[in-house]
Formats: C-alpha cells, sequence, structure tokens
C-alpha cells in the first residue's frame, strides 16, 4: 500500500511529519522517529482545529527492564494508554505534488486503515467484575482503563452495566440472572464483559451454562487474576489487549466441557466396566474451559493450597520440587470415546481410531485440556483450540523423575515435549476415567474427590443440540 503523509505541529509546538507505512503510523521530527502500530490505535478524534490519536501500547524496549532471574516464564508487559494530539500548521499548504494530503484527509485515511468495527448502536454491555481477584486491581483497570476505552471509542455510558461480585461464587448468580432476565429478553446484542482471573470466568460460564437458555451471547475476557489461562491461551496479554480485541471484533466459538462424576459397581479389572457406570444426580455438572487433571498436576494445585497462607506463588515450585522427588503413581483406566486421534511425533500426523480406545496403567502425568498454554510460555498442549470439538490429553505413564522432568522442561521450549518417545497425546471429544484408588481430580483449579474405583466423564459441549447458550469470545 502507498506510503501518505502530512505535515502538523506536535505537542511541542513544533512542524512534525506524520507518514502511514504498511501497518505504522511514523511521527518523524528532526530526524527522530516515533512509530505506533495501527493495532494499537482505538480511537481518533478529529476537528476542524485539532486531531487526537488514542492507543494502549507495550513499553517500548528500552523502557522493558532484562529479566534478573532465569526463569523459563516470559516477561509479563500490559499495554498502555497513551494519547497523541496534533495541530494544523498555520500558514502552510504543503504541495500536493509531494504526496501531502491535508491533516484532515489523512486522518480520515487512517481512520479507515484501522482495524476497529464500529458495534451496533443498540449493543448493551454488561460487565461481571471481581473486585479481590488477583492483585485486587480490577476496579482500577476498569476506572482507568477499561471505562475510558469504551467511552472514547463512542460507547455511551448508558450502554454500559457494571456488576461487581460480592463473594464467592457470585459470579455464577450474577451470570445465571443475566442469562435469564436479559439475555433471554433482549432483542438487542448483548456483550458480556467478564474481569477477573480463571476461577471468576468458570463462574461466569457455570452460571450461564445453568440457566439453560437456547440464546447467544458475545463474550470478552478481560484478565485481571492470579491465573489467566485462558486469556493467555488467546494471547490476551492484559485489560487493554482485551479491549482492543473486542473493538476488532473477531470472535470464535467457546466450546466447554461437561464433568460428570459417578462411581462403577462392577469390580476394577472388569474389561466393560464402562458399561455400567452409575453418575451421581446433580442439578447441573460442571463446565469446565482450562484443564482436567489427575495425579501430579492435581496434587500441586492440593498441596499449595495448604501453603497459601505462608507463601506467594513459589509455593507452586515447592510442591513440584517434592513430588519429582517423591515420584507416586496413579492408576487409572481410560477409555476414550470413538474416534479419537493420536499424534505421531515421528510422522507428525494424526492416527485416527475407529473404535473406543482403551489405555490403563500407573499415570506419572494426566492432563487434559482446550487451552494449549496453562501460563505463558508453558505450552503444555500446543495443538489444543478453544474452538473445536476435541478435549486434548497429555499422559504419561510409568515415567521416571527425569522423563516427567524433561516433559515439563521441553513444554517452555514451544511444546517440544510433544516429540519424546514416552509421552502419549490424544484428541477426544469425550473420555472415561476410573480411579484405582481414592483420589483427587482438579477442574479449572478446584479440586474434586472421586472415591476408590469411582469414574469422571469429560465431553465437549455441543450448545446448538444441548439447549445452552452458544457463547462467542472475542479472540
Amino acid at each position: 500500500m502507498a506510503q501518505i503523509r502530512t505535515a502538523v505541529k506536535g505537542q511541542e509546538n513544533t512542524r512534525n511529519e506524520l507518514s502511514i507505512e504498511d501497518d505504522v503510523l511514523v511521527e518523524s521530527n528532526n530526524g527522530s522517529n516515533i512509530t505506533i502500530s495501527l493495532q494499537d490505535i482505538f480511537a481518533i478524534k478529529t476537528s476542524d482545529n485539532a486531531f487526537v490519536v488514542n492507543y494502549a501500547s507495550y513499553p517500548t524496549a528500552t523502557e522493558t527492564a532484562e529479566p534478573t532471574d532465569k526463569s523459563l516464564r516470559p516477561k509479563t508487559v500490559t499495554r498502555a494508554l497513551n494519547v497523541k494530539l496534533y495541530l494544523p500548521l498555520e500558514g502552510v499548504d504543503e504541495p500536493a505534488a509531494a504526496g501531502y494530503l491535508s491533516p484532515g484527509d489523512f486522518f480520515d485515511e487512517l481512520q479507515k486503515r484501522l482495524q476497529i468495527k464500529p458495534l451496533a448502536s443498540n449493543t448493551k454491555i454488561h460487565a461481571i467484575l471481581n473486585p479481590v481477584s488477583g492483585l485486587r486491581q480490577s476496579l482500577e483497570n476498569w476506572k482507568n482503563i477499561i471505562a475510558p476505552m469504551l467511552n472514547l471509542s463512542g460507547i455511551a455510558d448508558d450502554s454500559v452495566v457494571l456488576h461487581t461480585t460480592k463473594g464467592v461464587t457470585d459470579g455464577n448468580r450474577l451470570a445465571k440472572d443475566l442469562a435469564l432476565n436479559v439475555l433471554a429478553k433482549s432483542e438487542n446484542p448483548i456483550i458480556l464483559l467478564c474481569i477477573g482471573g480463571d476461577g471468576t470466568l468458570h463462574e461466569v460460564i457455570n452460571g450461564l451454562s445453568q440457566a439453560s437458555v437456547k440464546t447467544k451471547v458475545q463474550l470478552v475476557v478481560i484478565p485481571t487474576g492470579s491465573g489467566n489461562a485462558f486469556a493467555n491461551a488467546l494471547g490476551i496479554t492484559d485489560p487493554a489487549d482485551a479491549v482492543l480485541r473486542l473493538l476488532r471484533g473477531n470472535q470464535q466459538p467457546l466450546r466447554t466441557i461437561r464433568v460428570s462424576i459417578g462411581k462403577c459397581p462392577v469390580p476394577y479389572d472388569s474389561q466393560d466396566w464402562h458399561n455400567h457406570v452409575e453418575f451421581d444426580r446433580v442439578d447441573h455438572d460442571p463446565r469446565i474451559m482450562v484443564v482436567f487433571s489427575f495425579g501430579f498436576h492435581t496434587q500441586i494445585v492440593s498441596k499449595s493450597n495448604y501453603l497459601r497462607p505462608f507463601m506467594g506463588n513459589s509455593r507452586f515450585s515447592l510442591v513440584a520440587g517434592f513430588l519429582l522427588w517423591w515420584m507416586p503413581q496413579y492408576g487409572g483406566r481410560l477409555v476414550l470415546d470413538e474416534g479419537a486421534q493420536e499424534y505421531n511425533a515421528e510422522q507428525q500426523n494424526w492416527r485416527t481410531a475407529n473404535d473406543k480406545t482403551h489405555i490403563d496403567g500407573q499415570y506419572t502425568y494426566f492432563l487434559g485440556s482446550k487451552m494449549p498454554e496453562l501460563e505463558p510460555g508453558f505450552r503444555i498442549a500446543p495443538f489444543a483450540s478453544t474452538s473445536d470439538e476435541h478435549v486434548d490429553l497429555v499422559l504419561l505413564r510409568n515415567g521416571t523423575s527425569d522423563e516427567l522432568k524433561s516433559i515439563l522442561y521441553k513444554a517452555f521450549a514451544k511444546g517440544s515435549h510433544v516429540n519424546e518417545p514416552k509421552l502419549e497425546y490424544w484428541k477426544a471429544k469425550g473420555f472415561l476415567l476410573r480411579v484405582q484408588d481414592a483420589a483427587e481430580v482438579c477442574l479449572d483449579g478446584e479440586i474434586h474427590k472421586v472415591p476408590k474405583g469411582g469414574v469422571v466423564r469429560l465431553q465437549v459441549v455441543q450448545p446448538s443440540t444441548e439447549g445452552e447458550i452458544a457463547i462467542d469470545v472475542f479472540m
């Protein structure tokens, strides 16, 4: 695309040249350049005597300090709101032959090149905010970043309703109430903002599901928690980034996983045990979006909870180190639904099983997810997708401490652990897991107990055929 340019007066009362080069706005002044990605610009305000560019950008390389530790985790950086003010140059008429546009025409062209998709004028936005999530900065983020970005983007204050959670599980109540009393009755487009961490998102998704309303909602996941695995899987780094994605308008379906727990009256070693499962009668089976685990990962989460009053996130590493030294194995019998796919690392392709697949043994590592990453850089399920109809399974049976360490280390190396010879990687629409001994399982960070010989079933939900709210998430 051809370069266009104009000349304006900058905030320092100097002559600045502005140009659009590819997808970047360049401000030049006496040989020095400032660049702004067009993807960072969310609002342009123009008048006869002023031009204002609002954008949300990451710190420059010189502003970002080098990490002082040797952690495999990438350094976390967040966007900040910025503004540029430009004025027309008085008494200056740049020759058209030199390729200059008038400032007005230039900013009109800049507006056209932005990837912003205006919301329908009758769109209503409801935000569910957890004020105690993470570092308790959700309200601060709302006041200083989220609400200003919405307002500057032309979304009227009376089109936005903020709902604040009052305690544990309140996100569930608020979401269910919105589904029954707003989503089910509104003829206008509804966008739901979930402001918090994975725990808040878990409550909101389950509240929507419990309403059993067959409708659709557009969801924006705004990460402000200590755990933001879902947002991270979508590449959303911070609240401003989430709002930018809302304004760009790109969406994909969100598939959740239904979890059922039950018992099996036949002996553990029975060959057809999976045909005799009796599931617990509950009002509503929980839905998860991030992770199911059994064994090693579950025990890290479970045992770390005891250390929460005394330690920060370092407690997870402490517990992991102890488990790697102790190396317990966890007996289980796994049955994958028909059509499961196994990854062949040597040929880098997938083999589809026509019948149910049985995988029994002593599990060193057992994790199911629809997220490629559970934390920044940790690509434990690199082929997973939030929108497909599968849950990805990462399995290690009869592994040693060194083998598990290698897998976990290589998960930080762009997910190269999938090439480890003993690792088993599957995609399945659903599965049954029967535990040999009384055990704990992790459902999106929540610990649930399963009795000896008990069974857990996971199935990817198909909202269009199961009478549930269909969720499209901004990405």
